[in-house]
This record gives C-alpha cells, sequence and structure tokens, in this order.
C-alpha cells in the first residue's frame, strides 16, 4: 500500500517540479535487496494510473523469498578453504534467512506472510507476472538469495518474451560492489 502510494505521488510529480503537480511520463523503478523486492511487488500490481507510464523495474539483489526456500541457501553457503560462498552472510544458513524476515515482516510474520506475493514476490502467480513491465534482475553469483533471481527469472520467461526479462549473474554481488565502492571513497582513491 506505501509502494503504491508512492508511485501515484511520483505519477503526478513528474521531473518538472516535487511540490507542483507535473505529471510523469516514464516511471521505472528500482530497489535493492528487501527493496528489490518491493519495487518488484509493486509491479506486480500497480495502481491503475500507473500503468500506463510505468515503463520498467530493476532489482539489485532483490531479496524476494522470505520463506529462504530455495536451494542457494544450501549451495551458497561460505566455505573459507575454498573461497566460495557469500562471505558477507557467513554463517548465515536457511533458518537465519528466516528470521532475517522475521524482524522484516515482524513476529510470525514468515508464517502468517511469507508466501504472500505482495512480501515475497517469488511466490507471485503467472498472472501477475505477466502484468509487469519489463524486469532486469541483477544478483551476484555467490549470493545466498542467487536462485531467488534465477528462479523467477525462470518463471518469467516461461510466461512471456525472455528478451523483455533480463538476468544478470556477477561475480560481485551489489552490497558488495557497493562497499568496495564506498572503502575507495573513504580512502580518498
Amino acid at each position: 500500500e506505501d509502494s503504491a502510494a508512492a508511485l501515484r505521488w511520483i505519477a503526478g510529480h513528474g521531473p518538472d517540479s516535487a511540490m507542483e503537480p507535473s505529471p510523469a511520463t516514464d516511471i521505472f523503478v528500482c530497489g535493492d535487496s528487501a527493496g528489490g523486492g518491493l519495487a518488484l511487488a509493486v509491479c506486480m500490481a500497480p495502481p491503475r494510473s500507473v500503468r500506463p507510464m510505468l515503463r520498467g523495474a530493476v532489482g539489485l539483489s532483490p531479496w524476494i523469498d522470505m520463506t529462504a526456500s530455495t536451494p542457494s541457501y544450501e549451495t551458497r553457503q561460505w566455505d573459507p578453504e575454498r573461497g566460495f560462498g557469500d562471505a558477507v552472510n557467513a554463517g548465515t544458513d536457511r533458518k537465519g534467512g528466516q528470521g532475517e524476515a522475521e524482524v522484516y515482516l515482524g513476529r510470525g510474520g514468515v508464517k502468517l506472510h511469507g508466501k504472500d506475493w505482495r512480501v515475497s514476490p517469488f511466490f507471485a502467480l503467472a498472472s501477475k507476472l505477466r502484468n509487469m513491465p519489463p524486469v532486469l534482475l541483477h544478483v551476484g553469483d555467490y549470493e545466498l538469495i542467487l536462485d531467488e533471481s534465477v528462479l523467477l527469472h525462470q518463471k518469467m520467461v516461461k510466461g512471456r518474451q525472455a528478451i523483455r526479462t533480463p538476468l544478470f549473474v556477477s561475480t560481485l554481488g551489489c552490497g558488495i560492489a557497493s562497499m568496495s565502492t564506498l572503502k575507495g571513497a573513504d580512502s580518498g582513491r
């Protein structure tokens, strides 16, 4: 509801003025981590008045499965001996991922709402996915949440043209890339 209200406000306050009504003509929605989940969810059922202006959605390492049900919670566990896996979330397993979701959703939230597409777009039905604008998903190959994007991408491709739903898997996740940028800025490099 808050995301839909924000989209309605953006639609009515385009680039000319944040204070005066000036309708937007093109809207892209982007978010990272939980914000990526919100961006995808709001684009699955945008307010009717915003649909004609909605041009695309971008999920940067989107956290889109609050139940932590995907295989990458096992396959991307940090292994310091091999230097493989999600080092940023070292020690976080499926239960830990669900615990983080409980903090986000509130006590009992995973059980009550974890498979609701509005908080876990991963569980959206094909009909919701078909209504979306073009989507770009970017996720790191080592991330625990890798398969959330990979499997959602597969569902989206199955339901419509692949060209509209690219998936970009990189060796660095968004969080790692951002942290290295910030470290460089702190050191004056």
